[in-house]
Order: C-alpha cells, then structure tokens, then sequence
C-alpha cells in the first residue's frame, strides 16, 4: 500500500523448513535417506507415516501419500553440497544407488552430479569448484 511504509512481501521472512517427498514405500525411503544417503534421522512416527532428515532446517521430509497415476519427472529435486563429490558418488555407487548423470562443470562455479533414489526421484550432489561460491 502506498504511502503506509515499505511493502512487504508476502514470504519476505519465511525461510525453507523442509522438502517434502512423497512416497509409496516408507520404509525402503526411510531406509535409503537415512542409512544409504547417511541423512541424521531428524524424526521418524511409523504411525503416520512421516520422517525428517538431515541435520537442522532444511530436512528433507519422507511421507507416505497417495500418488495418483504416474510421475514422468521429479517435480522437486533437492540439491546437496558435499565437500568430495567424486568420493560420495564412488561410496553411493557402492551402496547400489543409481546414478543418472556423472559429475559435470558449471560455468556458475560447481560440479554436479545426478542420482536417483528407489521411487525415481532425482536428487542432485554438487561441490563447489576452486573459484566458485554460495551466493551469500
């Protein structure tokens, strides 16, 4: 509103709490977030079918849900930053886990390689290269 001070945007001070990912197997994605990935268990309630990793804000939250008819794509990928990319996709290779694009340059300053976890969806790792930064 004009003249009434400086707008404020409507999530101006929000920030990201978690990823939900929608599942149809609960245990085999809790099971691959928490022991193949190696995400903290931030909590899990088998009651309800929910759980939270990783550790502090933002989690990547594991729930199961209805999903009508078929994904073509992932329609949220989360990114992590991993300080050795080479050595987390040779352990994650080891643990079975699918690799959908190996490690590539970004002209924005980081590698990033593509994997994928038992239901399909695409989950990214990237590190930063020698130059390149977070923006702050």
């Amino acid at each position: 509103m004009a003249g009434r001070g400086a707008v404020r945007e409507p999530l101006a001070g929000a920030s990201l709490f978690m990823i939900e990912i929608r599942v149809r197997n609960f245990g085999a994605m809790c099971r691959f977030y928490g022991e193949v990935l190696g995400l903290p268990s931030a909590m899990r309630d088998d009651s309800t079918s929910f759980a939270m990793f990783g550790k502090g804000p933002p989690y990547v939250a594991v729930v199961k849900k209805a999903l009508p008819g078929r994904r073509a794509k992932s329609r949220a990928v989360p990114d992590f930053a991993v300080p050795r990319l080479d050595a987390a996709l040779r352990r994650l290779k080891a643990r079975g886990v699918r690799v959908l694009l190996e490690p590539s340059s970004s002209p924005e300053g980081y590698r990033i390689a593509r994997i994928a976890d038992p239901e399909g969806n695409e989950i990214h790792l990237f590190e930063w290269s020698a130059g390149g930064e977070p923006p702050p």
